[in-house]
């Protein structure tokens, strides 16, 4: 729902329902989407749902492997073979964004390194000891 989802007739069908659910005329709820500083608000609201929404869903991540982990247990082995598709397939998916999150980071590290000077400070002097 954005100022641009009406037409030259007024307020489209979802914005009338967004008003009717918000107990506001389709009227001020045009004025309002046009508003910036609303907008600005309803879209720092939504991002902060989006991010608990996020949380949660990484809390419930641990419990959602333990069931897999029963069920790779189970003694039908349709369950088992369902748990297992399910361990793999959501494991690689997670390897894969792993994989990608860290390309990134070094991609976007590279220059910071590249300006970085190949003076004393980035390698150990010759005579230091391991490890430092």
């Amino acid at each position: 729902m954005t100022p641009d989802t009406t037409n030259s007739e007024g307020p489209d069908l979802s914005d009338r329902q967004a008003a009717l659910n918000s107990n506001i005329g389709a009227e001020t709820l045009l004025r309002l989407m046009e508003d910036e500083e609303f907008h600005d608000s309803l879209e720092e609201i939504r991002q902060q749902v989006a991010e608990s929404a996020s949380l949660y869903l990484q809390d419930l991540m641990p419990r959602c492997v333990a069931v897999l982990s029963q069920a790779l247990q189970n003694p039908d082995p349709a369950i088992r073979l369902e748990a297992a598709h399910a361990v793999l397939v959501y494991g690689s998916k997670l390897l894969r964004h792993r994989e990608l999150e860290d390309r990134q980071l070094t991609e976007e590290l590279q220059p910071l390194s590249d300006a970085l000077p190949s003076g004393p400070l980035s390698k150990p002097a010759p005579d230091a000891p391991a490890g430092f």
